[in-house]
């Protein structure tokens, strides 16, 4: 089963040396979380992954992402736990009672990957595990300042037109000469 986790572009040869690491800052929707200190998160569809790091925000800056493609049957299956999110909306939790309850609710782990798309890993991924990486660019958006510009000079070339043609009719001036 492929899982896939989503990080900075620049970060992708030490994680392809070293492997995925737990415990590391991470995005989710937009905004910065604490995450489970022993947790690796993955999600079963890349675009679920991409969206629950924020990339689908205008929050988030432009720049280089990578989806990390991960082989789920080459870790160990007794180190899957819930999402603490699934946890909070499932069970009402507040967020530090969910990180301290993720072995209790271990058995929740399939749910949280099937009607949550994310699960938490309770270790780490070595780079054996990590078979593709799929890059992606969030483009950066143009700035207010581009379409105000753009629309003064719109205006402008209205105003010039609107001095040659009459704009109810669209039929040009009679411009009497001296």
């Amino acid at each position: 089963m492929n899982l896939f986790h989503i990080t900075d572009a620049d970060l992708v040869e030490r994680i392809k040396q070293q492997g995925l690491l737990p415990g590391q800052q991470s995005r989710f929707d937009g905004s910065k979380v604490e995450p489970h200190k022993a947790c690796v998160y993955l999600s079963d569809s890349s675009k679920t992954c991409a969206l629950r790091a924020g990339l689908g925000s205008d929050d988030i800056q432009y720049g280089d992402y990578a989806v990390l493609v991960i082989d789920g049957d080459r870790l160990d299956p007794d180190l899957f736990r819930p999402d603490e999110d699934y946890l909070r909306k499932v069970l009402k939790l507040t967020p530090a009672q969910a990180r301290e309850s993720v072995d209790v609710y271990a058995d929740l782990r399939r749910d949280s990957l099937s009607k949550f798309h994310s699960v938490a890993y309770k270790g780490e991924i070595p780079p054996e595990a990590i078979w593709q990486v799929m890059p992606i660019v969030k483009s950066r958006k143009k700035s207010d300042a581009y379409y105000r510009k753009l629309m003064q000079q719109r205006q402008e070339e209205y105003e010039q037109w609107a001095k040659e043609y009459d704009p109810c009719t669209g039929e040009r001036r009679e411009v009497a000469s001296l």
